[in-house]
Formats: C-alpha cells, sequence, structure tokens
C-alpha cells in the first residue's frame, strides 16, 4: 500500500519525517510519498 504525505520543508517536520524518508524505519511493507509543501497550502489540502 502506497502512502502520501504531506509536510512542510521547515525543520521541525524535516526531522519529523527523516525516519521513513531515510528508510530507518520499519515501514512494514507500506511505501511513502513525500510531498513538500508550504504549510498554507498543506493546511488547504487537509
Amino acid at each position: 500500500m502506497k502512502l502520501t504525505l504531506g509536510h512542510s520543508p521547515d525543520p521541525d517536520d524535516a526531522f519529523m519525517f527523516y525516519g521513513l524518508a531515510c528508510g530507518l524505519i520499519d515501514s512494514r511493507g507500506y511505501q511513502f510519498e513525500h510531498i513538500l509543501q508550504d504549510i498554507e497550502t498543506l493546511n488547504r489540502r487537509a
């Protein structure tokens, strides 16, 4: 299963998603697509 995750390029968000983006966390078969966008755009999409 592929999940799309949106986050901002801010350091806090980048730190939070680093483990997933670099394959450091066992994703148990899930695939992740990372979408980097500004916070306002992400809020509108949510």
